[in-house]
């Protein structure tokens, strides 16, 4: 085989060696995504177990479009929190749900939202809802962490 030409060992070790970190920056390409969003989901699911909210007063008008004033205690553990979600309801278990955007409540504080219109009438039970915001400003909202019954 006097003559004859084809690729050195070298050479084809080096195309080889290529191809498998191609392959890879491909796969990576696709991967990294997802493991980038699953993180921050994991993170919110934490932190929402760790903070827990008590309201310890409800003081409503009564009557049609009840304005109330709620008392939030906020028990030791957590991190800081975006604010609080305050769901009320009537007698006949309708709600409706108001945002107050606080900030961070402190461990251990006691805070009262006042003149809150719920456009409910006659509102017998109020709930309580901490939530986050992540890096781009989407809220995760954790779980009721406690209720107040009139």
């Amino acid at each position: 085989m006097k003559g004859s030409r084809g690729l050195s060992g070298v050479i084809t070790t080096l195309i080889i060696i290529l191809l498998v970190i191609a392959a890879i920056g491909i796969i990576w390409a696709v991967v990294s995504p997802f493991l980038k969003g699953g993180g921050g989901k994991f993170n919110a699911e934490a932190e929402c177990m760790s903070v827990n909210l008590e309201p310890t007063a409800l003081v409503c008008t009564g009557g049609v479009n009840d304005v109330c004033n709620v008392t939030v205690h906020r028990l030791s553990g957590g991190g800081e929190i975006a604010g609080v979600k305050l769901i009320f309801y009537d007698a006949d278990q309708h709600n409706t749900y108001i945002n107050t955007t606080v900030g961070n409540i402190q461990e251990l504080a006691t805070v009262t939202f006042t003149n809150i219109n719920t456009s409910l009438t006659n509102v017998s039970k109020v709930e309580v809802a901490a939530y986050f915001k992540d890096t781009s400003g989407k809220e995760a909202v954790c779980g009721v962490s406690g209720a107040y019954v009139l």
